[in-house]
C-alpha cells in the first residue's frame, strides 16, 4: 500500500566508506584541479594554470554529418502483432524522411558562459575530471530525471563521465578493493573477491584477476542471477562462505549485467532485483551494475515467440503480462525518511513510495535499474555510448551516491583526467546543438543549421535502435527455430528385419543350451522356422526408432529410417544483442568418441569453412572458472544478431543452421579428427582472420 509522503524527507544514502580501499581512503582533491573552478570567473586574467594557448590548436573547427534522431523506425512499446523485416524491401528499418544533418564544433564560441560553451578552445584544453561541462550537464539530467527518476535516497545520485564502461569498472575496483598477491605476506582472509553470473563478460573479470581477486560465479536462469532456490544461488554462496575453501574473504562486490546479460541475453525482473538487493543489504554487498544494453529490451517479443513455439510457455513468469504497464509508476519501494512526530521532533521511519514517470513512454516501458530500489546507495551503475553511438568514442558515465562519485573523481584526476575532448565536444554538439550565439553559423552553405537532438531526440534515437535490433532478433530466432531438428538416417527396414530375426534366434539358442543335444537340435529347427516365418510376415520395428520413411524408386520395400533429432535449443532473447544457443551435442552419433570440449570445438571449426563461413563465440569464453568451462561451457555458443546487416541476417543464420545439419551427418571419426588436427596446425586461425577481414561473422567474439 502506498503511503502519504507529505512532510516526509528522504533519508541520505548509507555511509559505505568502510568499503573503500586503503589507497582510496588516502586520496585527497587535486590541488591543480582545485584551481579550475576559478577559471570560469568572467574576465579573470589567468596566470595560474599551465594552459597552452588555444589559438595555437591546429584545428579550426570540427565538422561531421550526423544522423537525425528519427532515422530508424521504432517498434511498439506495447506490441500486439510482431514487427518483421520484409524480405522484398531493403532498408525497411529506415524512415523516408531526411535523416541527416551537419554538426559543427567551432574553434571559439560566442557563448559567454563557459559551462554552456561548446567549442574547441574549451574542449581541447585541460578540463575537470567530472567531464566536459555541457555534456556532463546533459548526461546528468538524462540519468537522474529521465532514466532513473526514482532513486530512493535524499537528493538522488551523481554522475561522472568515463572512458567507457571498462574504464568505469576499473575505477570501481580501484575505489573498493585492495591488491592481494600470494607473496604479499597478507593472510588469505584479506584477499578480495568478486561475485558474478555463472557466465559473464570476461573483459570485466580480467580486470579483477590481476588485482589478486577471487572470482565466484552465482547460478543463473533465463532472467539472470538467482537469489534463492539453487545450491549456488546468491544467498547460499554468501551464507555458506568459507575463507579457506572459497579462497579469500567473503566478496563485497557483485559485477552484473542485468539487461541483455552478456552472454545469455537475460533480463532481470524487478521482483528478482528486489530479492537480490535484500540479500546485498543483509551481507553488506555493493552492486556494480554494467548496463550497456538498457534500451534494447523486448520481453514482449521474447514471450510472444516463446508462447508460439514452446507450447504456450513464456520465458519468465516474473515479467508483466500486461503490455501497457508503466514500470516507473508501478514501482513500490519501501524508503527511509524523516518525519516530525506529534511533539514536533524529527524521527526516522519507513514508508512505501510510489514511483513517478520519466516523462517518456519508451523509457517507462523498460525494466528499471537497481538504482530505482537503491535505498542504501550501494549501487554503482555503468553506462556507455559504445552501443548507442559508437564503441570507438570510449565515452560513458557512472551513476552512484555522491560520496562514491567523489572518490571516483579523485581517482580520475590522477589517471585518465577526462575522456577525449574531440569526442565530448562532437557528442555534446550533436545532442545539445548550438545555442543562440552560434546557431546562425552552424550550417554550411545552403544547409539548414543543426538544431541538436535535445533530450527528446536522444530518447527517440534509442527507441529507433531498439526497433532495429528487435527486428534482427526475430529474424534470427525464426531461422534457428525452423532448423533446430535434423533428420538423421538409420538402417533400412530390411536390415532391421534381419537384425531382429537374428537377435531372437540367438536368444532362443542361449535359452536351451542345457537341453540334450538330440532334443536341442529339434527345438532349434522348429523354433527357427516358426520365428522366421512369423517375423517375415509381420515385421516388428520399435516405434521410438522409426519416425519417417523414405523409399527408393527401385524398391518400395527398401525404406531408409529417418530420425528427428534435436541439435540445439535456445531461449528467445529478452534484451541485448545476443542469442545464447544450447548445443545438444550428445545427440550426435560420434559424441562419445571425443572429449566433449574437443567435439564442440570441431563444430566451431566446421562453421568457419566454405560454404558456411560463420564465426560465433564459444561458451567457454564466458566461463568465469575452469570448473564451469569443463562442465558446461562447451555446450553453448553466443550468436550476436546485432553485428550483421539486417538484409544479411537471415542468410547468415541459415548458413549457421545448414552447417549444424551437415555436421550431424558426419559418421566418420577421421573427419572430426582431421578438423582438430587442422586447428593444431594453425590453418583455422588463418581462416578466422580472413573471415574477420571480410566482415562475414555473426559476432566479433572478444570485444563486445
Amino acid at each position: 500500500m502506498v503511503e502519504n509522503m507529505d512532510n516526509f524527507e528522504l533519508a541520505p544514502p548509507v555511509d559505505l566508506s568502510h568499503h573503500f580501499s586503503a589507497v582510496t581512503k588516502r586520496r585527497v582533491a587535486s590541488k591543480i584541479k582545485a584551481f579550475y573552478k576559478y577559471f570560469t570567473i568572467p574576465g579573470i586574467a589567468n596566470l595560474a594554470g599551465g594552459l597552452p594557448a588555444p589559438e595555437y590548436f591546429p584545428f579550426d573547427d570540427l565538422e561531421a554529418k550526423s544522423a537525425l534522431p528519427h532515422r530508424f523506425k521504432p517498434t511498439s512499446n506495447t506490441p500486439v502483432d510482431p514487427p518483421s523485416a520484409s524480405k522484398k524491401h531493403k532498408h525497411n528499418a529506415y524512415l523516408n524522411d531526411p535523416t541527416q544533418t551537419r554538426v559543427t564544433v567551432p574553434h571559439a564560441s560566442s557563448q559567454p558562459n563557459r559551462l554552456e560553451r561548446i567549442d574547441l578552445n574549451t574542449a581541447l584544453q585541460y578540463g575537470t575530471a567530472q567531464g566536459y561541462p555541457p555534456l556532463y550537464a546533459f548526461i546528468r539530467e538524462f540519468a537522474l530525471t529521465r532514466l532513473h527518476p526514482n532513486i530512493p535516497y535524499k537528493d538522488g545520485g551523481e554522475v561522472i563521465l568515463t572512458c567507457g564502461s571498462t574504464d568505469g569498472f576499473a575505477k570501481i575496483l580501484e575505489c573498493f578493493t585492495n591488491i592481494w598477491t600470494p607473496d604479499s605476506g597478507k593472510p588469505l582472509s584479506e584477499r578480495e573477491g568478486l561475485l558474478c553470473e555463472e557466465f559473464a563478460y570476461m573483459n570485466a573479470l580480467q580486470t579483477a584477476r590481476p588485482r589478486g581477486m577471487s572470482v565466484t560465479p552465482v547460478a543463473i536462469d533465463a532472467e539472470g542471477m538467482l537469489a534463492y532456490g539453487h545450491p549456488k544461488c546468491l544467498y547460499n554462496v554468501l551464507s555458506n562462505w568459507d575463507v579457506e575453501k572459497d579462497g579469500g574473504k567473503r566478496p563485497h562486490i557483485i559485477y552484473t549485467v542485468t539487461m541483455g546479460q552478456n552472454p545469455t541475453s537475460g533480463l532481470l525482473s524487478v521482483k528478482r532485483r528486489k530479492e537480490i538487493y535484500e540479500i546485498c543489504q543483509k551481507f553488506d554487498v555493493l552492486i556494480a551494475e554494467d548496463d550497456p544494453y538498457f534500451y534494447i529490451q523486448f520481453p514482449h517479443a521474447a514471450n510472444d515467440f516463446s508462447q508460439k513455439h514452446r507450447n504456450g510457455q513464456i520465458v519468465s513468469m516474473n515479467h508483466f503480462a500486461e503490455n501497457n504497464l508503466n514500470y516507473q509508476t508501478s514501482l513500490r519501494v519501501p524508503v527511509r525518511g524523516i518525519v516530525k512526530n506529534s511533539n514536533g521532533y524529527p524521527c526516522t521511519t519507513t514508508r512505501m513510495r510510489k514511483g513517478k514517470s520519466s516523462g517518456s513512454e519508451f523509457l517507462d516501458s523498460l525494466v528499471p535499474s537497481y538504482l530505482s530500489i537503491d535505498v542504501d546507495g550501494r549501487v554503482i551503475r555503468m553506462d556507455t555510448f559504445s552501443k548507442t553511438i559508437a564503441p570507438g568514442c570510449r565515452l560513458g558515465w557512472l551513476t552512484a551516491q555522491p560520496a562514491i562519485i567523489e572518490k571516483i573523481l579523485r581517482i580520475t584526476e590522477t589517471s585518465t583526467q577526462q575522456p577525449s575532448g574531440f569526442v565530448q565536444s562532437l557528442v555534446a554538439e550533436m545532442l545539445i546543438g548550438p545555442d543562440k550565439y552560434d546557431f546562425a553559423s552552424s550550417g554550411k552553405g545552403s544547409e539548414k543549421p543543426a538544431a541538436g537532438w535535445k533530450m527528446d531526440g536522444w530518447i527517440r534515437w534509442l527507441e529507433g535502435l531498439r526497433g532495429n535490433y528487435e527486428r534482427r532478433m526475430r529474424i534470427m530466432c525464426e531461422v534457428l527455430e525452423e532448423g533446430k531438428y535434423v533428420a538423421t538416417s538409420g538402417p533400412s527396414q530390411a536390415d532391421l528385419q534381419e537384425q531382429e530375426v537374428q537377435a531372437r534366434t540367438r536368444r532362443l539358442v542361449q535359452g536351451v543350451q542345457a537341453a540334450r543335444r538330440q532334443r536341442l537340435n529339434r527345438v532349434i529347427a522348429c523354433s527357427y522356422a516358426r520365428t522366421n516365418a512369423a517375423e517375415l510376415a509381420n515385421p516388428t520395428i520399435p516405434s521410438t526408432t522409426i519416425q519417417d520413411f523414405k523409399s527408393t524408386p527401385d524398391d518400395d520395400d527398401a525404406f531408409e529410417v529417418l530420425t528427428k533429432t534435436q541439435i540445439y535449443d535456445f531461449v528467445p532473447p529478452m534484451a541485448g544483442m545476443f542469442l545464447w544457443l544450447h548445443l545438444r551435442l550428445e545427440t550426435h552419433p560420434l559424441f562419445s568418441s571425443f572429449p566433449h570440449d574437443q567435439f564442440s570445438h570441431a563444430l566451431w571449426i566446421f562453421q568457419t569453412r566454405d560454404p558456411y563461413k560463420v564465426l560465433v563465440a564459444p561458451g567457454t569464453m564466458f566461463a568465469p572458472t575452469q570448473e564451469i568451462q569443463d562442465a558446461k561451457g562447451w555446450q553453448y555458443y553466443r550468436l550476436c544478431f546485432a553485428a550483421v546487416n539486417e538484409n544479411d541476417i537471415r542468410a547468415i543464420s541459415e548458413n549457421f543452421v545448414k552447417c549444424c545439419h551437415d555436421f550431424w551427418q558426419i559418421k566418420d571419426k577421421k573427419v572430426i579428427q582431421d578438423m582438430l588436427d587442422e586447428d593444431e596446425s594453425g590453418q583455422v586461425s588463418e581462416r578466422v582472420q580472413e573471415l574477420m577481414k571480410e566482415g562475414t561473422w555473426t559476432v566479433s567474439p572478444v570485444m563486445c
